[in-house]
C-alpha cells in the first residue's frame, strides 16, 4: 500500500503517525494522572474527616466540662468544615462511581450526633452554664430568700435545717 509513495512521503506518514501516537499518549496520561490526583484528593479528605472528629469531640468535651458557650460555636465551625468534605468526598465518588452504605451510614451518624449535641447543650442552658443562671440560678435565689426570711424570724432550728439542705443541694449539684 505504501508501495506507491516516495520515500518523503512516507517519512512525513511516519512523522504524522508519531506525533498522533504521543497526542493519543499524552492524552491517557493526562486522565490517569488527573485521576490519582482526583484519588489522592479523595484520601486526604477521608483523612481530615477522621482529624475534624478528633477535634469535634475535643470541643464536646471542653464545654462539657467548662459550659462556655465559644465551645459550642468551634463545634459548629468544625462541622461546617466537616460538611464541606463531605460534600467534596460526594462528588468524588459520584465522579468514579464509588458507592458506600459506610460512608452514608456515617453521614447520618454525624447528623444525628450534632442534632443530640444541639439539644444537650439546649438542656444545659435551660438548667443554667453558671450558678446565676437557669433552673439552678432559680433555685440559688429562691433558697437564699427563703434564708434570708428565716433570719428575719430567728427562727434558728428552721434555719439549720435549712442550710443542712443546701449542704445536700451542694452535693448532689457537684456530682
Amino acid at each position: 500500500m505504501l508501495d506507491n509513495f516516495s520515500i518523503k512521503n512516507k517519512i512525513r506518514i511516519v512523522v504524522i503517525m508519531v506525533f498522533v501516537g504521543f497526542g493519543v499518549l499524552s492524552f491517557f496520561v493526562n486522565i490517569f494522572l488527573n485521576d490519582t490526583k482526583n484519588y489522592g484528593e479523595l484520601k486526604s479528605s477521608i483523612v481530615s474527616i477522621e482529624a475534624n472528629m478528633l477535634q469535634l469531640r475535643r470541643a464536646e468535651k471542653d464545654f462539657m466540662l467548662r459550659l462556655d458557650l465559644k465551645y459550642l460555636e468551634k463545634f459548629k465551625t468544625i462541622m461546617k468544615q466537616l460538611n464541606q468534605i463531605f460534600q467534596k468526598v460526594e462528588t468524588l465518588s459520584l465522579k468514579y462511581d464509588i458507592q458506600s452504605d459506610e460512608f452514608n451510614t456515617f453521614k447520618k451518624q454525624l447528623i444525628e450526633y450534632d442534632i443530640i449535641f444541639q439539644e444537650y447543650v439546649m438542656q444545659q442552658k435551660n438548667i443554667g452554664l453558671h450558678a446565676k443562671d437557669g433552673l439552678y440560678g432559680l433555685l440559688r435565689k429562691s433558697v437564699h430568700d427563703v434564708e434570708e426570711s428565716f433570719n428575719m424570724l430567728e427562727d434558728y432550728k428552721a434555719l439549720s435545717l435549712l442550710l443542712q439542705l443546701r449542704r445536700h443541694e451542694k452535693d448532689f449539684m457537684l456530682r
